[in-house]
C-alpha cells in the first residue's frame, strides 16, 4: 500500500542524514520517478523533506525533525516480543530495558492492534536454549560490551595456542556477535606496543596472534561443541591465511576473540573511532564464508545400516555427497569429514551400524579402536558377560 511506503520513507529518513533516490527504490522495489512522486505527496502532506542537489545529493528532513508515527504493526510489536525471549538480550542485561520499550510501543499502537500485541505478548513465549545448557562463562562480556558501546579501547590477555599465558595487547572492539551461546567480538589491534607483559592472573590480556581469523573460529567453533571432543580436531588442518573478503582494502581487517576465552581485560579511557564504511554483519558473514571454505575435507565411502541411516544423515559434521542401496539393508554412502581424528570419533559411536570401505587407513582405525574396547571389557576386572544382546 502507498500509505505504507510513504511511511517508511520517513522513517528512513529519520534514521539517515540524507538518502538518494536510488537508494530508495532500491530499497522499497520502486522506480526512482515513484519515490519523486511519493516526495511531492508528503510535502504537500505537510512534511519538511526537500532535496539537496548535486552528484551526493538526495532527500532529506530538517535536523532533529521526528514524527510521532510509530508505524508498528502488531505483526511486528509480536517480532519484537520474540526478541525479548533472547538468549543474547538476557547475556546483556537488557531484558528489562527491552521489555519496558516494547510496552512503550505497544502504547502507541491504536485499540484493535494494542489488544492483539498483548495477546501475542501473553501467549506466545520462546526458549531458545537447548535441552543440554551450552552457555560457557564470559565473566568479562559486561566489559567488551561498555568498550564496544563507548568505543574504548581494551588491554586484554588473550591465550592463544603458541602463547598458552597469552602476551599483553590493545585492542579497539569493532562490534559483538552472538552466535546462538558463543560471544565474539571483532576487534583491531593498536599498532602501539604495550607497555609490559603481565604476570598471570593481572588485568591485561594477549592477542591471538599468528592465526587466521578462520582458523580461529574452527577450532573455537569445535570447542565446547555437545557432541564428542575428537571433533575439534578440524580446525588444525584449517590453513593459516588472512581473510580477504574486506569491503576496503585500506581499512583495517578485525581480528575474531571469543569472549569466553578472555583471561583479563582492562578498560582503557582511550577513545577509538570505526570507520563508516564498517558493516559487522556483512564482516561477519564474509568472515564465516571464508572459515567454511577453509574447512578441511576427508571423504569417506561406507556402508550404512538403514535404521541407523536417519541419524547419520543428520550429523553436524558429515556431508553426505552420494547414497545408493545396498544389499541386506545397507545403504552405500560417500560422505565428507573434517580430519581422520573427527571420522573415527563419529563413526565409532555407531558400532556395528556402520562399516568403512574406504580409506583403509581409516578402516584400520576403527578395527584397532574395536580391539581395544573389546580387549577393556574382556579383562579380569571386567563386568561378567551374558549372552544377551544391547
Amino acid at each position: 500500500m502507498r500509505a505504507d511506503r510513504l511511511l517508511s520513507i520517513l522513517q528512513c529518513l529519520q534514521t539517515q542524514r540524507l538518502v538518494s533516490a536510488r537508494e530508495l527504490a532500491e530499497k522499497l522495489e520502486i522506480s526512482e520517478r515513484t519515490v519523486h512522486r511519493d516526495m511531492e505527496a508528503l510535502a504537500q502532506a505537510g512534511f519538511p523533506v526537500y532535496a539537496e542537489r548535486g552528484p551526493r545529493g538526495g532527500w532529506m528532513l530538517p535536523e532533529g525533525y521526528r514524527t510521532r508515527l510509530t508505524g508498528l504493526t502488531s505483526e511486528e510489536i509480536a517480532g519484537l516480543a520474540v526478541l525479548q525471549s533472547s538468549s543474547a538480550v538476557s547475556d546483556l542485561n537488557l531484558a528489562g530495558p527491552t521489555g519496558n520499550a516494547i510496552a512503550k510501543l505497544a502504547a502507541a499502537l491504536a485499540g484493535p492492534a494494542r489488544d492483539e500485541a498483548a495477546y501475542v505478548r501473553k501467549h506466545l513465549h520462546v526458549d531458545g536454549a537447548g535441552w543440554h545448557d551450552a552457555r560457557e562463562p564470559a565473566p568479562y562480556l559486561g566489559l567488551v560490551q561498555q568498550a564496544v558501546w563507548e568505543r574504548r579501547k581494551m588491554r586484554i590477555r588473550y591465550p592463544s595456542g603458541e602463547q598458552a599465558d597469552g602476551a599483553v595487547s590493545v585492542v579497539m572492539p569493532w562490534g559483538l556477535v552472538a552466535k546462538r551461546h558463543t560471544w565474539y567480538f571483532a576487534a583491531v589491534k593498536d599498532r602501539r606496543e604495550p607497555e609490559e607483559r603481565p604476570a598471570a592472573g593481572s588485568d591485561a590480556a594477549g592477542d591471538d596472534v599468528g592465526k587466521s581469523d578462520a582458523a580461529k573460529r574452527a577450532s573455537e567453533a569445535t570447542e565446547g561443541s555437545e557432541d564428542d571432543s575428537t571433533r575439534r580436531n578440524a580446525a588444525d588442518e584449517v590453513m593459516n591465511r588472512e581473510p580477504d573478503g574486506r569491503a576496503d582494502p585500506a581499512m583495517p581487517e578485525p581480528r575474531t576473540y571469543r569472549v569466553s576465552r578472555l583471561a583479563a581485560v582492562e578498560l582503557l579511557e582511550e577513545r577509538f573511532e570505526v570507520p563508516d564504511n564498517f558493516d559487522l554483519a556483512l564482516w561477519w558473514e564474509r568472515s564465516m564464508a571464508q572459515f567454511r571454505r577453509e574447512l578441511p575435507v576427508y571423504p569417506v565411502r561406507l556402508l550404512v545400516r538403514e535404521e541407523a541411516w536417519a541419524r547419520f544423515s543428520r550429523e553436524i559434521y558429515v556431508r553426505v555427497k552420494a547414497c545408493a542401496d545396498a544389499a541386506d539393508g545397507w545403504k552405500a554412502a560417500d560422505a565428507d569429514f573434517h580430519t581422520p581424528d573427527s571420522a573415527l570419533g563419529i563413526l565409532l559411536g555407531y558400532g556395528a551400524s556402520i562399516r568403512v570401505l574406504s580409506p583403509r587407513e581409516l578402516a584400520r582405525s576403527v578395527f584397532s579402536e574395536a580391539k581395544a574396547l573389546l580387549a577393556l571389557y574382556e579383562g579380569p576386572d571386567s563386568a561378567p558377560q551374558d549372552q544377551g544382546h544391547i
